[in-house]
């Protein structure tokens, strides 16, 4: 049966359909984030992230009740293809580690809630000279922030958050 899921957005879709983004953490922010860009269309997806999704994440997460106890990536993993069965979804249950990329993706994300995952993802975009994003809710959701880093362009993520140490 054929879906016109793009419908309503032919360009974003004819944009992102080609793109390969790396998600690294897959919890309420990277499943927003994971969300939207299925919706949007965006062609290939790997979500790199080492936890099982637990009872306390269902309040904030886009994924239910039904996924308690099993492996968040691939619970994402189902959750994009049932959206956009065209999107590519790579599924890795570990830390971020750049060796667990072989080629380097258009676009990395980091919403790990770990300043040295996020360390690690920023010194990979730097070598490879891709675009990254950060975001994160720190505390008790007091406090948010989504920085974006484009390597020689501008200062990379250390440089905004280096404070917070290792």
């Amino acid at each position: 049966m054929f879906m016109p899921v793009f419908a309503r957005n032919p360009m974003e879709h004819g944009r992102f359909s080609s793109l390969d983004i790396v998600m690294v953490g897959a919890g309420s922010i990277g499943g927003e984030i994971l969300d939207i860009l299925v919706r949007t269309g965006v062609g290939s997806l790997t979500v790199i992230d080492p936890e099982d999704f637990a009872a306390e994440n269902v309040g904030r997460h886009v994924l239910t009740a039904a996924s308690i106890g099993k492996q968040k990536v691939e619970e994402l993993a189902r959750h994009a293809h049932a959206i956009n069965p065209d999107c590519k979804v790579r599924s890795i249950k570990a830390k971020f580690d750049p060796a667990l990329l072989p080629t380097p993706p258009d676009l990395i994300i980091s919403t790990a809630d770990s300043f040295q995952a996020a360390s690690l993802v920023n010194g990979y975009a730097l070598r490879h000279k891709i675009p990254a994003v950060f975001g994160g809710v720190w505390g008790e959701a007091s406090v948010a922030e989504i920085i974006y880093v484009i390597p020689g362009k501008t200062p990379c993520y250390e440089c905004y958050a280096g404070f917070r140490g290792h």
